[in-house]
């Protein structure tokens, strides 16, 4: 791009923050003949308004400036419209805001009473160290992280089930306003968020509910209106096709865990066609693991469960021990989501099908 790539915010002569794009024709015209500088590295910028473009600011081609750096336009329209939407609910809003301490950028800040709130809409792809770096600083800013992804993140495969990926697992938010665990996308051209929450996953799918709503119909009310249950007949058929799939599936490109997982079956003389309907259970908090829940659930099976007698106790520590390895690779979540750990969930649910009985000292 000629002249540099865009920037929303400059500061003037009086080092007063200016945004171009909410700009008159009139007030364009005046601003014409003012100069402008960065509010990171203080260069010279340069205002830019057309008939087409959004009035923007651009740093020189020269410049090394580290807010000088490719920027698509879903995400220019995108920070754009959610500082719209903080503006017309009220709330104090600033846009491209510099947190100085930490060296980063927010797309959008907000103030929601007594909690800051630092919006980022994530459109580029981004890695999974980058994002907890950048999730990091804000936090030590004195900022609550909300991550807002572009389409691109929202792969769904069929129905209700989407493709989530290390990255996304880590993003699922349960802090206020947030009252269960969500993940949110936004469409600049359908100007409509996409909210993913329950979430049942096995490895790398998971089965959500899924909510759409417009932008301009979304208050932070809505967040605590959503959908506390699944579609039952929706979830039943597609973990039946899940568990189906474990016991006839032929893999040729099988996972470095999958082969460990054949292997460990094949040393007892089991296939996977022959494992009991308790395996493979679909368990809520299973996102939080980097493995797939048959591949643990198995290993307790016959690590643990298979070496008591009818009428002995399985304690909690006892259960954990055997699982160890597969606990130890979990996600690093930048959110507490305050959900059961996943073997005790799935020890709840063999309990409520009737293999096991909850004692105070364990299961039975």
């Amino acid at each position: 791009m000629r002249g540099g790539l865009p920037l929303l915010v400059a500061k003037n002569k009086y080092g007063k923050l200016i945004t171009a794009y909410k700009k008159n024709k009139q007030e364009i015209s005046q601003l014409r003949h003012e100069s402008f500088t960065c509010p990171e590295c203080n260069e010279k910028v340069i205002l830019k308004a057309g008939r087409i473009n959004v009035p923007h600011f651009a740093h020189e081609q020269t410049s090394n400036c580290s807010m000088q750096q490719g920027e698509s336009a879903e995400h220019l329209n995108g920070k754009m419209e959610l500082y719209q939407w903080c503006q017309n609910h009220g709330y104090p809003s600033a846009l491209e805001y510099s947190l100085l301490e930490v060296d980063q950028r927010i797309d959008v800040v907000a103030r929601v009473g007594k909690t800051a709130i630092a919006f980022e809409y994530q459109c580029a792809p981004i890695s999974l160290e980058e994002f907890e770096t950048r999730t990091t600083g804000i936090r030590q800013a004195g900022f609550v992280p909300i991550w807002i992804f572009g389409e691109r993140y929202l792969k769904s495969l069929y129905n209700h089930s989407f493709r989530l990926s290390p990255l996304l697992k880590s993003a699922i938010m349960k802090e206020p306003p947030f009252n269960q665990p969500i993940l949110l996308f936004y469409s600049t051209s359908k100007k409509r968020l996409t909210l993913l929450s329950q979430f049942y996953s096995s490895h790398l799918r998971s089965f959500v509910q899924r909510t759409h709503r417009s932008l301009r119909q979304v208050g932070l009310e809505t967040f605590q209106s959503l959908p506390t249950n699944i579609p039952w007949n929706r979830f039943k058929s597609y973990w039946l096709k899940e568990k189906q799939q474990l016991r006839s599936k032929q893999q040729k490109y099988a996972s470095e865990v999958d082969k460990k997982f054949m292997s460990m079956l094949y040393q007892k003389y089991l296939h996977p066609q022959y494992l009991p309907a308790c395996v493979h259970l679909p368990v809520q908090s299973n996102h939080r693991l980097l493995i797939p829940n048959y591949v643990w659930q198995t290993q307790f099976l016959l690590n643990c469960w298979q070496k008591k007698n009818i009428g002995e106790c399985i304690s909690w520590t006892e259960a954990l021990m055997v699982c160890t390895e597969s606990f130890a690779k979990t996600v690093t979540m930048q959110y507490s989501t305050s959900s059961v750990h996943p073997l005790y969930e799935y020890l709840s649910l063999l309990t409520l099908f009737g293999y096991l009985q909850k004692t105070p000292h364990g299961w039975v």
